[in-house]
């Protein structure tokens, strides 16, 4: 245990110096050493107790040090701090390094000075003050966020602003970035170099000053990219653009493989596009191709126009007596219709038998005393739109009334009305019948009812529904559904009665 009789003297502990940041100075007599400020302190220096390596027993005499801050002149510190019992260097001094902690003194201002005290269990010895120093704010700030590189890299630089005295270190968080001012102290710059980017992806990284940092972004090795692989054109020409997609650094040109296909010296640098013309072509289709970044977009012409070979005149029709055959509405090409061994071929055009308006052509006779109409629909002809069948028609204007059955592509039949004329066509009833398909309408009164048939002998009624003439027409119906061409159908079977 520590006797009681043994002291620590201020003697035994030298004169405590505060250096500035990183600095190592030994200070000589108080007197000579209070006429510098150290501003911005960032370690201290003293020279340790004579008893620092002694003990009492197996107590040391010296248990550690304490480092009391004081505004100068002042009795009382403001501010202390436990700094161990650290070993001495090899010159016999004892440095501190405390530029962790010079931001967190809670300093009221003006100039200070310091003392190290060595505290045992017999007591404590206080050094004489250290020279004076002062603290202004070591807070750094850096001149911006950060800063977009091209993919062939270069070199850049971030502003640092701090206290005076406050030193500083920089580095980086990529080997790609090489930092060249690594420290400094006070306000300065921290310069760096940012490496070429070979890789097909953008990346980014930091320089980082304390804990702040300054992103680094750059841009993926060029690689470009355009809106459209190609564009096909008509006869006439015409004129188009083209997007491209590079990155902000990466250069680009575009030129022409044809002479047909007109391209102003273009190029340009990161994102845009070109505009080309196609001249008119006069003789067979042809293709050509335009290189832009590199990338391939394929131009496409149709051949000029020929002049079709006119339609030949429709063949006249031969009916027997009393069938009569004419377009109804305004069918674009004129239709036909002939008859040999009981087999009508009805020739026709027309937009459709639909809507309020009616366009295809009629073989018919009046309905008279009569009451039914039966016919065999073996062939529609081509086309997605034909349909063929029989009809009892008020007239032959194009907005007649009428009810028809009528059998299109794909063996759909379907039993049709327009009640008045002008009035919309509606469809009363539907079903499918595999070709060769029998259709018959039967009269009674002001009633008409639409029956089909797979041969003839056994019906299937789809609807009855009325219509009211004296004078109606009854045949055979056929439409291409198309004005620009015609379908040829044919119907066998045929009988009114």
């Amino acid at each position: 245990m520590l006797k009681t009789d043994v002291s620590i003297r201020p003697a035994d502990v030298c004169r405590a110096a505060l250096l500035a940041l990183l600095v190592s100075v030994s200070l000589a007599a108080p007197a000579t050493a209070q006429t510098s400020v150290v501003a911005n302190p960032g370690s201290v220096e003293f020279t340790p107790s004579a008893d620092h390596s002694q003990s009492v027993g197996t107590v040391p005499v010296v248990s550690g040090y304490t480092l009391r801050l004081y505004q100068q002149g002042a009795a009382q510190p403001f501010h202390q701090m436990n700094i161990g019992k650290p070993a001495p260097a090899s010159d016999g001094q004892i440095r501190v390094d405390l530029s962790g902690s010079v931001s967190t003194w809670p300093a009221p201002g003006g100039t200070y000075e310091a003392r190290v005290a060595a505290v045992g269990p017999g007591g404590e010895g206080v050094s004489d003050p250290s020279n004076p120093f002062s603290l202004s704010s070591c807070a750094v700030t850096l001149s911006g966020a950060g800063a977009l590189f091209p993919a062939a890299g270069g070199g850049g630089a971030v502003g640092i602003t701090t206290g005076g005295g406050c030193s500083w270190t920089a580095a980086a968080t990529a080997p790609w970035v090489m930092v060249v001012t690594m420290s400094g102290t006070g306000s300065g710059s921290a310069i760096f170099s940012v490496a070429p980017n070979t890789t097909t992806v953008a990346r980014t990284a930091s320089v980082t000053v304390g804990n702040l940092a300054y992103r680094v972004d750059q841009e993926a090795a060029c690689a470009y990219s355009i809106s459209s692989s190609g564009q096909t054109f008509t006869a006439a020409g015409g004129t188009a653009s083209v997007g491209i997609t590079a990155g902000s650094g990466c250069s680009w040109t575009a030129s022409s493989g044809a002479a047909w296909i007109v391209i102003p010296p273009s190029g340009g640098t990161g994102n845009g596009s070109v505009t080309y013309q196609v001249a008119a072509n006069t003789g067979a289709a042809r293709t050509g191709t335009l290189t832009i970044a590199g990338v391939a977009h394929t131009v496409s012409q149709q051949a000029a126009a020929t002049t079709p070979p006119p339609t030949p005149p429709p063949t006249p029709s031969t009916l027997p007596a009393p069938w009569q055959g004419q377009d109804v509405g305004a069918v674009g090409l004129a239709g036909t219709a002939t008859h040999s061994s009981g087999v009508f071929t009805v020739s026709a055009a027309g937009a459709d038998i639909a809507g309020s308006q009616d366009a295809f052509y009629f073989v018919s006779q009046a309905l008279g005393a009569a009451t039914t109409v039966t016919a065999r629909i073996p062939n529609l002809g081509t086309g997605a739109r034909v349909r063929a069948g029989i009809m009892m028609r008020d007239g032959v204007a194009a907005n007649a009334p009428h009810v028809s059955l009528l059998v299109r592509a794909g063996g759909i039949v379907e039993f049709v009305q327009r009640a008045g004329a002008g009035g919309a066509t509606a469809v009363r009833g539907s079903t499918t019948q595999a070709m060769p398909t029998w259709l018959r309408l039967v009269k009674n009164g002001g009633k008409v009812t639409a029956s089909v048939s797979a041969d003839g002998q056994t019906w299937r009624t789809l609807g009855t529904r009325n219509i009211n003439s004296t004078r109606l027409q009854v045949g055979l119906a056929v439409t291409s559904g198309d004005a620009t061409q015609r379908t040829t159908a044919t119907a066998d079977n045929v009988a009114v009665k």
